[in-house]
């Protein structure tokens, strides 16, 4: 240890002993020299003794991740591939995100090898699919894009220390403030070429291209106050893999401070985070037994593997929150008058 670590202060608290045990708790300050990193460690050190006085055995227990922390080499940030820029802004956006609360073990199998843990919320995991429609500028004109992310709220499993615990709604309206839980994607269907590029090369998302049919409130039409998203299958549009619903007319709705949104993908084989950030606040309805009914996920009859995950991770547990997001107008063209 002391070819790698120099100790600047150790402090130790009194000594506690009985029937030949003494146990001793200290914290420990130090720097890597390597790195030159600082680092602190709290330990604690159990000493058993023989009759005749002599250490007989001793334990020491500490948790080494602030030390192999500041070992490490600093990493460097993903690479960004050639023809992309970041960041990426958003000219609209339009987000609506059904969550379901499941058991644990439904969300396991998929974040085996991830690096990821599943959040728990009362002992329940969170299972969500997230539809986005949006514009971005670019110099040749704005592009719309339509995605859909099936995730599973989760954390880096090296990080477990540094999580904190909340409530579901605590969760929902954005009090993670460590920004640690976030979206593991399981599936991100999506309507763009150049999204779906940047999506897999960027932030190493399972995108594939498909088409999608929607039905959502806009001020272009007042008519329309219920929320439906129809995700389609990729090789044949006439069947559904999903399709979702929720009418929200009359329930509480909650303001929401999510951003910045954490989501987890694999960029040259190790697990990357970003950071999806929404400059407005959210709008947010908490769903009890009763309202969870105005909320739908009706599966269709595509085959692909999609529609077996969300049977698999979702199926007929019903609707605890939505979340829905709509990017207030830029620029409004009022009614012609006689000249």
């Amino acid at each position: 240890m002391k070819d790698t670590l120099h100790f600047k202060k150790v402090i130790v608290q009194p000594p506690v002993g009985q029937d030949g045990t003494v146990v001793l708790l200290g914290h420990e300050f130090g720097t890597a020299k390597a790195t030159g990193r600082d680092y602190q460690c709290t330990w604690a050190q159990v000493y058993s003794f023989a009759a005749d006085g002599r250490i007989s055995h001793m334990l020491q227990y500490f948790d080494p991740a602030e030390i192999l922390r500041a070992l490490a080499e600093p990493s460097t940030l993903p690479t960004i591939p050639a023809g992309f820029g970041l960041p990426f802004f958003y000219s609209s956006l339009t987000n609506f995100e059904v969550m379901h609360l499941v058991d644990p073990g439904r969300v396991a199998p998929y974040l085996e090898g991830t690096g990821l843990a599943a959040a728990t919320f009362g002992g329940r995991a969170c299972a969500s699919y997230n539809y986005q429609g949006y514009t971005g500028p670019f110099p040749n004109g704005t592009g719309f894009t339509q995605e859909i992310e099936l995730n599973i709220v989760s954390y880096p499993e090296a990080l477990a220390g540094r999580t904190v615990e909340m409530s579901f709604q605590e969760f929902v309206l954005g009090n993670d403030q460590t920004k640690l839980f976030g979206s593991h994607r399981v599936h991100v269907p999506c309507d763009s070429p150049p999204a779906i590029a940047a999506g897999v090369q960027l932030f190493g998302e399972p995108k594939f291209q498909t088409t999608f049919a929607t039905s959502i409130p806009a001020l272009n039409d007042p008519s329309v106050e219920t929320w439906t998203v129809t995700c389609n299958d990729p090789d044949d549009p006439k069947v559904a893999i999903f399709t979702g619903t929720a009418d929200l007319r009359g329930l509480p709705v909650l303001t929401a401070d999510i951003s910045p949104q954490t989501e987890y993908g694999r960029h040259d084989g190790e697990l990357i985070g970003c950071r999806w950030n929404i400059l407005q606040p959210y709008c947010a309805c908490l769903l009890g037994a009763g309202e969870s009914k105005r909320v739908g996920l009706q599966l269709g009859q595509s085959r692909h593997p999609m529609r077996a995950d969300l049977a698999a991770l979702i199926g007929e547990a019903p609707a605890a929150a939505v979340r829905t997001f709509q990017s207030a107008p830029a620029a409004i063209q009022s009614r012609a008058y006689f000249v």
